[in-house]
């Protein structure tokens, strides 16, 4: 059974920026807000941790100009307008997200929901989604393949809803969200629903009436006041619905197949934290970065031309620190070629090696002592871009190297 997870980003970047806001408003030393981020990197970290899964998507809303816009111009028309402080990190978290190798998403003229709907709407039986928000409208998605981990108070506590547990909110089904919010709309989302009727009143007509279609035709059932709220707001019962109701049918640019985890550039990653200036996150790297641990070497005599590439990791090999004196046992050159090693006997006359390691461009660990290695050997090793050993102490000055 595959395991899919659907994170609602506009819904954790919200929680984690009012989490802190008053807290800890995060800033780096030129004034840039990092609090929002700081807690979306360090939620979706515990929560690759703690959930088995093969497939991952984090879901954004493109902008406010929706279907639902369109339908009604009012739709989240009483929202406060967005902290500035807040607008800042969206894109500084889609940078982290790509740099981490995390698909992430938005589709203009839809909202995060309507992608996790069309997810959940091409969930097979030989998969399950879980769908991490916390916004009560994604509850209509449930099914026996799909449940929701509804964010508790505080940052990382989930209250798990299936079909089964639905009555820990209310005591209706899934798909009874949406005629649950027809009728009683929702002030969050400016979302009319029938005047005067509220939470209470909306679950008792669902109870008796199971859908909003039924309590209509059958509204000479219904008695007083309750009757005429009803047939004054038909109209915006009906349209509600709508605006209340999940796309299931994005137009999506990806399959659910595509949703896996790629590659992190670590390099990268690395430089984000240090820009940000996140440094509890650089010195955790091990801890929240997949590192292959199966990094083997190839074992040759004679390198062969298109081994020898520009910008490759280049070092010498020797068996004591004391370079002035050490003697020179191979020869390691590391790129996207693969992992190779030359015994020295394999490659000190050979020219075309020497004049690689003369004139191409490449990098290295600790290059003064490379250079002086090979001086003592008589070789030329030169045109290095950068030294990992000091990129590493600029990055974290506080790093054993």
């Amino acid at each position: 059974m595959k395991k899919v997870i659907a994170i609602d980003g506009n819904s954790l970047l919200f929680k984690a920026y009012f989490a802190t806001k008053f807290t800890n408003m995060m800033q780096t030393s030129n004034g840039i807000s990092t609090n929002a981020v700081f807690g979306f990197i360090n939620i979706l970290n515990k929560i690759r941790k703690e959930f088995v899964y093969d497939y991952l998507i984090v879901a954004f809303d493109a902008s406010s100009n929706t279907i639902r816009k369109q339908k009604y111009e009012d739709y989240k028309g009483t929202r406060s307008k967005t902290d500035d402080e807040l607008i800042e990190q969206f894109p500084i978290v889609r940078e982290y997200l790509n740099i981490a190798g995390i698909p992430n998403y938005e589709i203009e003229g839809y909202e995060a929901d309507d992608i996790i709907g069309t997810i959940a709407n091409q969930i097979n039986d030989n998969m399950e989604l879980s769908i991490i928000t916390s916004d009560k409208d994604l509850l209509q998605l449930i099914n026996s393949r799909v449940k929701v981990l509804l964010s508790k108070k505080g940052m990382s506590e989930y209250l798990e809803i299936t079909p089964d547990s639905m009555n820990q909110i209310w005591d209706i089904t899934p798909l009874q969200v949406i005629d649950l919010k027809a009728i009683m709309g929702d002030p969050s989302d400016n979302i009319p629903g029938v005047k005067g009727i509220g939470e209470k009143g909306a679950l008792k007509l669902l109870n008796e009436f199971q859908n909003l279609d039924n309590i209509y035709a059958h509204i000479d059932d219904i008695k007083g006041k309750t009757k005429e709220k009803l047939i004054n707001d038909k109209d915006q019962a009906y349209l509600s619905y709508k605006l209340a109701t999940i796309i299931k049918d994005v137009p999506l640019p990806f399959k659910i197949e595509d949703l896996n985890i790629k590659d992190c550039d670590i390099a990268s990653l690395k430089d984000f934290y240090y820009r940000y200036e996140m440094k509890s996150f650089l010195n955790k790297m091990d801890q929240d970065i997949d590192i292959k641990d199966d990094f083997n070497f190839k074992i040759i005599t004679k390198i062969e031309d298109d081994c020898l590439v520009d910008d490759s990791f280049v070092d010498l090999i020797s068996l004591n620190d004391y370079y002035h004196k050490d003697s020179i046992i191979g020869l390691a050159i590391i790129n996207e070629k693969g992992n190779y090693f030359l015994d020295i006997n394999d490659f000190i006359n050979d020219e075309k090696v020497l004049a690689f390691l003369k004139n191409s461009p490449k990098k290295g660990y600790d290059i003064k002592r490379n250079i002086l290695l090979a001086y003592w050997h008589d070789i030329d090793i030169s045109n290095y871009s950068d030294d990992v050993m000091i990129s590493s102490y600029l990055i974290n000055s506080n790093n054993s190297l």
